[in-house]
């Protein structure tokens, strides 16, 4: 239970504004919660204000409650979800790069093609790390002749609008390293290949 000294409302009363205080609220038995359920805890967010006349004394005071529960539990799917995807994309042997197709002229590597991430994998195989990739173009981190290539399949999976493969030679780590690589787009709601 919540000490009285703690309840939003007699801490509006004492003249605290209360902004965005999240509470636990857990019904009696056999009562329902805010949405309705049966004995189901809910989470609140709680906004409070004293009421004051124009002398400065407190007549009382307001407090609003809201029922965030809903956003509560999405966020928590959210996070379940990401951490089990985040384990499936570096718990793979396979070098995993994903890239952002930045809108404008995809014909200009140099701007067309950022680096979103790169796989724990990918880091080994590589000696590139996650946290330097990001953010870069091709023409950023490749040697000129590469990075124009690499775009060229970029831009050549964007038009196709379906995975390619390819094999490629590529300088990591100071030896040619020969590599099959397929790079599947994705399509955003609007139709528009953005990774």
């Amino acid at each position: 239970p919540l000490p009285v000294s703690e309840h939003p409302l007699r801490r509006a009363f004492q003249g605290e504004s209360i902004q965005d205080w999240e509470l636990e609220v857990q019904p009696r038995q056999g009562e329902r919660s805010l949405d309705g359920g049966l004995d189901q805890r809910c989470t609140v967010l709680v906004n409070g204000d004293p009421i004051v006349n124009d002398r400065g004394n407190i007549l009382g005071a307001v407090i609003a409650l809201r029922d965030i529960t809903p956003f509560r539990n999405a966020t928590a799917l959210l996070q379940e979800r990401e951490a089990f995807l985040r384990s499936i994309y570096n718990g793979l042997k396979a070098s995993i790069f994903v890239i952002d197709v930045v809108a404008g002229d995809i014909q200009d590597e140099t701007e067309a093609f950022r680096y979103v991430g790169i796989n724990t994998a990918h880091e080994q195989l590589t000696g590139l790390t996650d946290h330097s990739i990001r953010g870069k173009t091709p023409a950023d981190i490749l040697p000129p002749n590469l990075a124009a290539t690499v775009s060229a399949h970029y831009r050549d999976c964007v038009a196709a609008r379906a995975p390619i493969t390819y094999e490629e030679a590529v300088p990591f780590q100071g030896e040619e390293q020969w590599w099959l690589t397929t790079l599947t787009p994705l399509v955003s709601d609007q139709g528009r290949i953005h990774r």
